[in-house]
């Protein structure tokens, strides 16, 4: 197979950050975002649900955040309360949460494009 060694093109690097330059990450707190993409890696965990939410207000306006939480029943601690926390700060009304049982049909899209206001906790790789 003959190698081409003289090969040549042309493009604009001007508005391209390098790979290895990392985003800022956001300092621990609260923010207000919305939520972009939801997913369960069903090869990493089937009772994980993944977050993936973008800062809309403060210093850290556009940054993604990324967080899970455990489906509800599925851990020997009872996370309900995180997920009814989740659902308030959608604009859910306590007379809604509490009329009736909750029935989730469509993960994903129930939360997509929802403003919430959400704690955020970088991790450490490193550190586990």
């Amino acid at each position: 197979m003959p190698e081409l060694t003289n090969w040549n093109f042309n493009f604009d690097l001007r508005d391209v950050t390098a790979a290895s330059t990392k985003p800022p990450i956001a300092p621990e707190g609260y923010y207000v975002g919305k939520i972009t993409k939801t997913y369960i890696d069903t090869d990493y965990n089937k009772d994980r649900v993944n977050f993936h939410m973008r800062i809309s207000e403060g210093a850290s306006t556009g940054a993604f955040c990324k967080e899970t939480m455990m489906l509800p029943g599925t851990t020997q601690r009872d996370n309900r309360r995180y997920w009814r926390g989740l659902f308030e700060s959608m604009g859910f009304q306590p007379s809604q949460l509490n009329g009736t049982e909750l029935n989730v049909t469509d993960g994903s899209s129930i939360f997509i494009d929802k403003r919430v206001t959400f704690y955020w906790k970088p991790g450490n790789k490193e550190l586990g």
